[in-house]
């Protein structure tokens, strides 16, 4: 019996063994696939951060975007001023326009108040000579 018991003992021991392997296998396949998911991942990650990278604009890149922007800004102001200079000098000239125009507007006026005088007056005095005409 003890033969038996010790071929059931050893037989118990074996079945452990192997599954105890079989798991041991099972995890040693689990991990190389979880090792190659893992270097996938590190790979796109590099990528990614490569990408993040080129698109970070650069301390040099930045203070040359702030001295155009500077530049800009400075050209803008220079602008605004030159139009407000050029509205005055506009406003001054239509002021002086208008200056000169109001006595050629007068004596335009005149001229037409006077030109319907005459009419009027040609018109008073034509039924006259008629009248002096048939006498």
């Amino acid at each position: 019996m003890t033969r038996d018991k010790a071929l059931e003992h050893c037989t118990a021991q074996l079945a452990e063994f192997n599954a105890s392997r079989a798991g041991y296998e099972r995890a040693k396949a689990q991990n190389a696939t979880q090792a190659e998911q893992a270097a996938t991942q590190k790979t796109m990650a590099e990528e990614r951060l490569r990408l993040v990278r080129a698109a970070v604009t650069q301390p040099a890149e930045l203070s040359e975007a702030e001295v155009r922007v500077e530049g800009a800004k400075q050209q803008a102001a220079d602008s605004r001023r030159q139009a407000d200079e050029a509205d005055a000098c506009l406003n001054e000239a239509q002021e002086a326009e208008t200056g000169r125009r109001a006595p050629l507007q007068d004596a335009e006026r005149n001229l037409q108040r006077l030109q319907a005088e005459i009419g009027a007056l040609s018109r008073l005095l034509q039924p006259q000579r008629e009248v002096c005409g048939r006498r």
